[in-house]
């Protein structure tokens, strides 16, 4: 599997919501719900997602902020699997 280069990530990045960014080496996902309930409705929805792709993610709830973050830790890297998971994340909303 390949590693992405920053380049690429950017690019890649285009095709995602405005909720993603790429910051040290890992991609970012900040959301704001409408309240605690809300966030952890759809944090637990991620979590069903992360275990069909066999990808996982860190998932962070403050009262109604969500955060996320992706990186494949085996290569140390982004690669296809946190853009095909930050896809079906974005999907959610």
């Amino acid at each position: 599997m390949e590693v992405f280069s920053e380049k690429k990530i950017t690019e890649q990045l285009k095709n995602l919501s405005k909720d993603w960014s790429y910051l040290e080496g890992q991609l970012h996902f900040q959301k704001i719900c409408s309240d605690f309930k809300t966030a952890i409705l759809f944090l637990n929805k991620i979590a069903v997602l992360a275990e069909k792709q066999n990808h996982h993610p860190e998932l962070k709830c403050r009262y109604n902020q969500l955060t996320v973050t992706l990186k494949t830790n085996d290569l140390d890297g982004i690669t296809s699997l946190d853009f095909k998971m930050a896809a079906a994340i974005d999907a959610l909303f």
